[in-house]
């Protein structure tokens, strides 16, 4: 079997979610004897696309007879995996590329089964969906040698021993904006570095965050894919809000990083999070703040292993073999 696994968002922005999403794919594929190729000119048995940006190189694979895989909401905080359009009020739609190369799909794959449902409600007629984990490449989480752990540090000017939290998110989304200020100014003793793809205003937005932020929360506009690896193996928690869809992607990463998880809002049908089982969940802002400081080696170490038996369970070698399935359904 030969696969088209495409993703070229172009050299500058190929770093973060989408890059993440297509290795991972294109690890579990070799893992399982199946070969990858990069274009249709190969004659690959099947096209699996990462983004709504290639709806009309979906099309013509189409119209020449290839079946077409699309995985969706994979990549939300990536402008270039980004499938969904969201108002000031935080409510999703789907734009007009993105519902095309989904209507057009023979199978579309998504993180779990909210997202399953939140493309139906907003106006995806295409029943063929299956829920299949982005995976995690569990390797890439090992011990990190000293000249790794330090990229991170040295990336963003912080002393080696100083705590810092990491987090991803939207610069627009005003109430996470605001929840992570707030936890920020109750949580003096760590950096919070909340990282997110460029706003629709520009850098302007982000430096304007910065400006009027306390000293210890940084927002960042996406990073090199080590640069972000090394975070998440230093930091001493992720932290996630979940109001509109959580990103199993993120969670598995800090997981295969034994980094705990401070999950605020709601799980909205996650398969990936287990609320004070491989996850913290505290109920507020002001509940979370609190916790950085007050919880115990062994509560973090519970935590942290029930999250690691997560990761391994969602390993890239695994989901190899769930796409394999996938795709000997359409060939």
């Amino acid at each position: 079997m030969k696969v088209l696994v495409r993703f070229a968002p172009g050299v500058r922005f190929d770093s973060f979610e989408g890059a993440r999403l297509r290795k991972n794919i294109k690890g579990g594929l070799e893992l399982n004897d199946i070969k990858w190729v990069d274009s249709v000119f190969a004659d690959p048995d099947v096209c699996h696309y990462l983004s709504p940006v290639d709806v009309t190189k979906a099309r013509d694979a189409k119209d020449d007879g290839y079946p077409i895989v699309v995985s969706a909401l994979y990549s939300e905080s990536d402008p270039f995996g980004c499938f969904l359009d969201r108002d000031n009020n935080n409510c999703c739609s789907l734009p007009p590329r993105s519902l095309k190369i989904l209507e057009l799909a023979d199978k579309i794959l998504v993180p779990c089964l909210s997202a399953k449902n939140l493309l139906f409600q907003c106006g995806l007629k295409n029943k063929n969906i299956e829920v299949v984990s982005p995976g995690v490449n569990l390797t890439r989480f090992e011990d990190l040698d000293a000249l790794e752990s330090e990229v991170f540090p040295r990336y963003y000017r912080i002393q080696k021993n100083e705590k810092y939290v990491v987090s991803v998110g939207d610069f627009e989304d005003l109430v996470n904006i605001s929840r992570i200020k707030k936890i920020a100014e109750m949580a003096p003793n760590y950096h919070f570095f909340y990282f997110g793809p460029l706003p629709k205003g520009g850098d302007g937005v982000v430096k304007k965050l910065n400006r009027k932020s306390r000293d210890n929360l940084h927002f960042v506009v996406l990073t090199e894919d080590d640069v972000f690896r090394s975070g998440l193996c230093g930091a001493s928690y992720f932290l996630e809000f979940g109001e509109v869809l959580s990103s199993p992607m993120h969670e598995l990463e800090a997981m295969a990083a034994k980094t705990p998880i401070v999950f605020i809002g709601k799980t909205y049908g996650s398969e990936i999070l287990k609320p004070g089982i491989n996850c913290f969940a505290p109920l507020s802002v002001e509940q979370a703040a609190n916790m950085f400081d007050s919880l115990s080696q062994l509560d973090k170490n519970t935590i942290i292993i029930e999250g690691y038996k997560t990761a391994k369970e969602n390993s890239i070698s695994h989901i190899g073999q769930k796409l394999k399935k996938v795709y000997e359904t359409l060939i």
